[in-house]
């Protein structure tokens, strides 16, 4: 599962920005509009349990959660308190010159007063860009974490606290926090990893049944809603959609698929945390350009919206490696110090092209000089006629 972790991750997230597309066409209604929306509600909680199995990954032998604090210090909290702080001073930058040029703010809701309640909101609380609650939600469940592994030593608690969380979520007894798309499938994923759970429930399935039952169990939760008990209808849906997910890269996913996966994989961080901001731009920028066009019929929308989403991708990954190329260490900082830096690498590099070479210029240390090498040198300078 291991080797293939983080092209699942970046493909999830591809899946993210898909669901983030804001084109609806009026023409058509029920169900194909929520399909044509194109939101799928597999994909936090899918990125939700495997980060509950990473972090709970061998927990039953060994955990030491001071040093899965300080990873995660480095790898989450500080980039997303870093992303925060360039999304608010991008909109008061975005707000003054609107203010100065149009006379009129692009986004209304676009109004921080910089008070002590707003950074608090803007940072912890409601974040100032929507799609990083779950961000949030994962840095909020890290002081948690050592209660949770307290509750995996002894399943019966662990049952009895994850089955009170679904009623709670079922029947709305009272607010938690957590958003209902995270915590469930944070626990699945503990749970897993604590058992070091292999995966392989459809290992006996052929290549055509797990594509096809992936494709179904990625879009069914989407169908059902969280209430009356449909949460848990959900979790086991997730559930297989993931066992699924990671038996499909087992058996081999299309070629041109795995390549693109594989060498841009290092910049799915970025991605998730910049697309919202570029996906805004290109949509206002669609709308004022050609007003006329959305919202015709079915097929001008369905191109505007793969137009869209190629143009939020390709930029993503374009401002990703030139920041990786020219500031690779920065790069690093931005990506929660996840991935190996490719600045060796040529910076028109084919999207498509496999990896070969791997700069360790920006991770691995200069090499100790040996005592014999100490030793020939001190020798060498107290020869005569050598200074």
């Amino acid at each position: 599962m291991f080797e293939n972790l983080n092209k699942i991750r970046f493909l999830i997230i591809i899946l993210v920005v898909i669901n983030h597309l804001d084109f609806s066409p009026k023409a058509v209604s029920g169900g194909v509009v929520k399909m044509f929306h194109f939101f799928i509600e597999s994909t936090s909680p899918l990125l939700a349990i495997f980060s509950g199995y990473l972090f709970f990954f061998g927990a039953r032998e060994k955990f030491d959660y001071a040093q899965k604090l300080k990873r995660r210090l480095y790898s989450l909290v500080f980039p997303y308190l870093f992303w925060i702080s360039i999304y608010i001073v991008l909109h008061c930058v975005i707000k003054s010159v609107a203010l100065a040029v149009l006379n009129r703010p692009i986004w209304s809701s676009m109004d921080p007063s910089f008070t002590w309640k707003y950074l608090f909101n803007a940072f912890f609380a409601d974040p100032i860009v929507p799609n990083y609650w779950y961000l949030q939600n994962l840095i909020a469940v890290l002081p948690f974490c050592y209660f949770i592994w307290r509750l995996l030593r002894c399943p019966i608690l662990f049952y009895c606290a994850f089955g009170g969380i679904i009623l709670v979520y079922s029947f709305n007894l009272f607010p938690i926090f957590f958003h209902q798309r995270f915590l469930p499938y944070f626990l699945i994923g503990a749970y897993l990893g604590f058992q070091k759970y292999s995966w392989n429930i459809f290992s006996s399935l052929d290549r055509f049944s797990t594509n096809l039952f992936l494709i179904i169990t990625l879009l069914l939760p989407s169908f059902f809603e969280y209430d009356k008990g449909g949460i848990v209808l959900k979790c086991l849906l997730v559930f297989a959609c993931a066992a699924l997910l990671i038996e499909s890269f087992r058996r081999g996913i299309p070629n041109i698929l795995n390549q693109f996966l594989a060498n841009n994989e290092r910049h799915s961080f970025i991605v998730f945390c910049m697309h919202a901001l570029i996906l805004s731009v290109f949509s206002k920028l669609i709308a004022l350009i050609m007003p006329g066009f959305l919202f015709q019929n079915f097929f001008t929308d369905l191109v505007l919206t793969i137009v869209l989403f190629a143009c939020v991708l390709l930029v993503n990954l374009w401002i990703s490696r030139a920041i990786e190329a020219r500031f690779p260490a920065f790069w690093a900082f931005l990506v929660g110090f996840r991935q190996k830096s490719t600045a060796c690498l040529p910076f028109r590099q084919d999207l498509f092209k496999p990896v070969e070479i791997i700069s360790e210029k920006c991770w691995q240390p200069m090499p100790a000089i040996s005592s014999q090498c100490k030793t020939d040198v001190r020798s060498r300078a107290g020869r005569p006629g050598r200074r």
